[in-house]
């Protein structure tokens, strides 16, 4: 999660870079008189180009960025709490004969012929399917197959809560709030209809609540299997983010 708001800082290094070429270019006109007409229309036009790219950007406060950030780490963190569930159905059978998953209905004659790991990842995806989970609470439901749920502090459920919300309008609504992101996320003050925008401070808050929880669940893994904690230089509270 690191590498995403690393990248985020590059971009706003490379944006800052390039709001100086049409000033580079409008000096490397005057002191190339000589310089080919269709080289130098082009080179205004890319300048021009880049100028209103950069204004675009600045003036959303690099939303559209931010928005990709959120959603690759909401989809990443999502991903990998389904994968260490269906690892942790295939090498401990028991919890699949004793738990939730005992009375699900598959199609023998292709349950027969998947591999253990893809019948696995199946009865998940089938148990999850038509299930409504806010926030956290999606992450949760899952590892509570395997006995991997836990608590979660409140500062890192309410940051998931959002990163879940907002990735949905991204998703599925280019970044509008809809009744539902009104009604789950109803402290920032959003109305239905309105476009919602997080700066860098307010993403770095949400990527950083992933960390926290992604550590959280490495330590109840290590417990399950009798290892020691891992110490971490990660801070387990930070002033809750705000929207608006």
């Amino acid at each position: 999660m690191q590498d995403a708001l690393d990248l985020v800082d590059l971009t706003y290094a490379g944006t800052n870079a390039l709001s100086t070429v049409p000033e580079f270019v409008r000096i490397l006109n005057e002191q190339r008189p000589d310089r080919d007409p269709d080289r130098v229309s082009a080179a205004n036009v890319q300048a021009a180009r880049t100028s209103r790219l950069v204004a675009s950007a600045r003036t959303t406060d690099f939303a559209l960025l931010h928005a990709h950030a959120i959603m690759g780490v909401w989809g990443a963190l999502e991903a990998g709490i389904e994968d260490l569930v269906v690892a942790w159905l295939v090498h401990r059978p028991e919890l699949v004969a004793d738990g939730p998953l005992a009375n699900m209905k598959v199609v023998a004659s292709v349950f027969e012929k998947m591999a253990r790991e893809d019948r696995m990842r199946l009865l998940v995806s089938d148990w999850r399917r038509g299930k409504r989970f806010i926030g956290v609470s999606a992450l949760e439901s899952m590892l509570e197959l395997v006995n991997l749920d836990g608590g979660v502090s409140d500062l890192v459920r309410s940051n998931l809560r959002l990163m879940q919300q907002y990735r949905h309008l991204v998703a599925h609504r280019g970044g509008v709030a809809d009744q539902r992101f009104v009604e789950t996320c109803a402290d920032l003050g959003y109305a239905s209809g309105e476009t919602v925008r997080i700066n860098r401070d307010q993403m770095g808050n949400m990527l950083l609540a992933g960390t926290v929880y992604a550590a959280e669940v490495d330590d109840r893994v290590l417990a399950a299997l009798g290892l020691p904690a891992v110490e971490r230089p990660i801070p387990k509270e930070w002033a809750k983010p705000k929207l608006r």
